[in-house]
């Protein structure tokens, strides 16, 4: 009996000393093949900037109102003359479609509703159904194919999506049922995939080249706010213009050829936001220049939906981020899909120069944001939202039409404000399924 016990201690630690050895040897095959820190010491993913650095606050009261709008408009004044502003791109007929871009959609490319593994298809008409009964129409779709996947083997970005079920041609397919529908489509850039198998180009060019191939329309560059003009001169080069998107705000030259961007709210991560809507200087730098706010991990949407109802801007839905399930709950999805519903006559009003962004209150708790309509136009329009909640007790998204009497961009002497009453939510979804 004590010898099969000294056996069995005995076969236990050979077999303890096997598994050592064996971590000894094969160690290095998942040592990461690059620095951990740069040899500048200097980290690659810098802190987000604080919402001071991105937002101009409103006025501490409507007897300020004049002058924080004379220094709002010199501020853009002096910006545009610093960053020698050229907006070029923004009057180029193939981005004019960023312009109406009020609805995005980040998914996982291996996502259930999307990819049918059995089959090996995407099923883009089924996940548009989805997603579009809950949460209004879409307008673009960004389809992330790289993490967690990416750095499991020497595959780049590239590898990793020329290696998807089906390959370049079953990709371009799944983008032309996307277009079928009137959505366009993104592809995720990663800066920082820098251990993995080099391209024998550089990443602008072979990014170019392997959307061309595929047929995509813009690119999301993962935690960047400026993306270096080397992309938008690569896709230019080959004659497939890409719609470049940084994923924080933009703030400096680049602004002048990413024409579409996103405002991650992990600006205002433990922040609470202000009782007065704060202005998008991005947007209130260039109006033709579209932000997508995101919220991923927020729990309640309302400031982020009003902020960019607020701002003019659209709003990117997170749901499926890398396998785990941050869903919507039908209260956010209810008031998205009102939202997206309402972003028809945004662009025509929302892409002004000159608006005034804040006009006095209605009533105590809404908040008008002035676009100047164009000439085409009547005069100038407002719109406003409540500031408590998108979905008002009645169900009712709370929208305020506010038209002034006087034309241009010129401050208000009156002003009339009409309670709209938004369609019933059975309309606004037999509205979103329009393209079915």
């Amino acid at each position: 009996m004590n010898h099969s016990l000294l056996f069995r201690c005995m076969l236990r630690c050979v077999a303890s000393l096997i598994l050592l050895a064996s971590a000894v040897v094969f160690s290095d095959e998942w040592k990461a093949r690059h620095p951990l820190i740069p040899p500048a010491g200097v980290m690659n993913l810098p802190e987000p900037p604080s919402p001071a650095e991105l937002f101009f606050s409103g006025p501490q009261s409507p007897a300020d109102s004049a002058a924080w709008l004379e220094g709002l408009k010199a501020w853009r004044t002096g910006q545009l003359i610093r960053l020698r502003y050229d907006d070029a791109e923004y009057k180029r007929a193939e981005f004019a479609w960023t312009q109406q871009g009020f609805s995005q959609v980040q998914l996982l490319i291996w996502d259930r509703t999307f990819y049918d593994p059995e089959t090996g298809e995407y099923i883009v008409d089924r996940f548009l159904g989805d997603t579009e009964h809950r949460i209004g129409p879409i307008d673009a779709v960004l389809i992330w194919h790289v993490y967690p996947n990416l750095g499991v083997d020497d595959r780049n970005q590239f590898d990793l999506l020329r290696d998807l079920a089906g390959g370049v041609p079953a990709l371009r397919q799944m983008v032309q049922r996307f277009h079928n529908h009137g959505v366009k489509v993104f592809f995720p850039f990663i800066t920082w995939d820098t251990g993995t198998r080099e391209e024998a180009t550089p990443a602008w060019v072979a990014l170019a080249q392997l959307l061309k191939d595929v047929d995509a329309d813009g690119v999301n560059f993962d935690t960047l706010e400026s993306v270096p003009i080397q992309f938008r001169l690569a896709s230019d080069a080959i004659g497939h213009p890409l719609a470049l998107e940084p994923q924080f705000e933009v703030r400096d030259e680049s602004l002048a050829w990413t024409n579409i961007g996103w405002n991650d709210w992990v600006t205002w991560e433990g922040k609470e936001y202000p009782f007065v809507p704060m202005v998008s200087k991005s947007k209130w730098l260039e109006p033709r220049h579209m932000v997508n706010v995101t919220d991923r991990f927020a729990r309640d949407k309302t400031d982020s939906l009003q902020h960019a109802f607020f701002n003019g801007q659209g709003y990117a839905t997170l749901e499926n981020l890398w396998g785990f399930w941050y869903g919507m709950t039908p209260h956010d999805a209810e008031a998205v899909l009102r939202l997206t519903e309402s972003s028809g006559p945004w662009p025509r009003i929302c892409a002004v120069p000159n608006g005034s962004r804040m006009r006095r209150l209605c009533s105590h708790g809404s908040s008008p944001a002035a676009f100047p309509r164009p000439q085409a136009h009547c005069g100038p329009s407002s719109i406003a939202m409540s500031t408590t909640s998108p979905v008002s007790n009645s169900g009712y998204l709370t929208v305020l039409e506010c038209t002034t009497t006087i034309y241009g961009a010129a401050s208000s002497s009156s002003l009339r404000c009409t309670e709209a009453k938004p369609p019933s939510a059975s309309i606004l979804r037999a509205s979103a399924l329009r393209r079915y």
